[in-house]
């Protein structure tokens, strides 16, 4: 639904770029969301020098929850009409998320994701950082900038607390 590197074949031209370098890890039925390799390649690509790295899970749920523990900023990708928001909502993922994406803009019912998402989110504290809630489509490809900035904010916001 919501994935954003998900269809490899989407993704040829960019693996055409030296700086980007794609893996899939298959998590093996491992509970938490991630494969029990995703830790190691993480610091052997930190070794390596990469300052940016980017990891998907497999559609995370209440249990799937050990990307908090890998990651500096979580971000959150839901699709709008299929009901993501809502189990996002009853998973208890939303409570780790830093940025929510609502992919998919180009699809009807998308700005009341985006309403839904952000009423939730305005009632919560999270440590002083506001986290947003951004629309992506692919129609557009510069909807994508707000999400680089909300990243980019997020690692500045966690540099300075």
């Amino acid at each position: 639904g919501g994935s954003l590197l998900g269809n490899r074949i989407r993704m040829q031209e960019k693996l055409r770029d030296s700086g980007i370098f794609m893996r899939s890890l298959a998590n093996r039925g491992e509970k938490g969301g991630l494969s029990r390799s995703a830790l190691g390649s993480v610091k052997i690509l930190e070794a390596a020098g990469n300052k940016e790295i980017i990891i998907e899970t497999v559609g995370s749920g209440q249990a799937d929850l050990d990307i908090m523990n890998l990651a500096d900023t979580i971000v959150l990708v839901l699709a709008p009409g299929l009901g993501d928001e809502i189990q996002a909502i009853k998973a208890g993922i939303m409570e780790i998320s830093d940025i929510f994406v609502i992919n998919k803009m180009d699809r009807e019912g998308s700005y009341f994701a985006i309403k839904d998402i952000e009423d939730i989110v305005s009632m919560d504290d999270a440590g002083g950082w506001k986290r947003p809630v951004i629309g992506t489509t692919n129609q557009d490809p510069k909807s994508y900038d707000a999400l680089i900035a909300a990243i980019e904010s997020h690692k500045k916001f966690l540099e300075q607390n």
